[in-house]
């Protein structure tokens, strides 16, 4: 198609010797705009925390592996504990004191646990969940 540029936008065509003014939008080099990353499936389980230990409960009937915990990820960073694998039903408790960030233990006397994600490898995948506790 030598001698004809070719505007594509919105259904309107036009050549060169076109008296129909292009549109405002023309194609250009950029990539495409990308969608937020997809959010990880959801783990089935009870978290419960007096503030110094948390409990956390597979409610799944499948097990977790090598499953992580963070305390006060969306504001603070988070403090990161790894716990192994959960079998279905079965819970564990696990000491805020265990929590740690670097070199930076969690102190809940200083510190009270707003927020606790869960994120175990499963059958299905990655999968996570949370609780708030403001």
């Amino acid at each position: 198609m030598a001698g004809f540029l070719v505007y594509k936008a919105h259904g309107f065509f036009a050549s060169p010797n076109s008296t129909e003014a292009p549109p405002n939008t023309i194609a250009t080099d950029a990539p495409p705009a990308t969608s937020p990353a997809p959010e990880l499936p959801k783990l089935t389980a009870s978290i419960e925390t007096n503030g110094f230990a948390v409990m956390v409960k597979n409610n799944d009937d499948f097990a977790w592996q090598a499953c992580k915990a963070t305390i006060n990820f969306i504001d603070y960073g988070g403090f990161e504990l790894y716990f192994g694998d959960l079998s279905p039903s079965q819970a564990t408790t696990l000491a805020a004191l265990q929590f740690a960030r670097e070199s930076e233990r969690f102190n809940p006397s200083a510190t009270k646990i707003e927020t606790l994600n869960i994120s175990c490898t499963t059958q299905n995948g990655k999968q996570t969940a949370m609780a708030a506790y403001r």
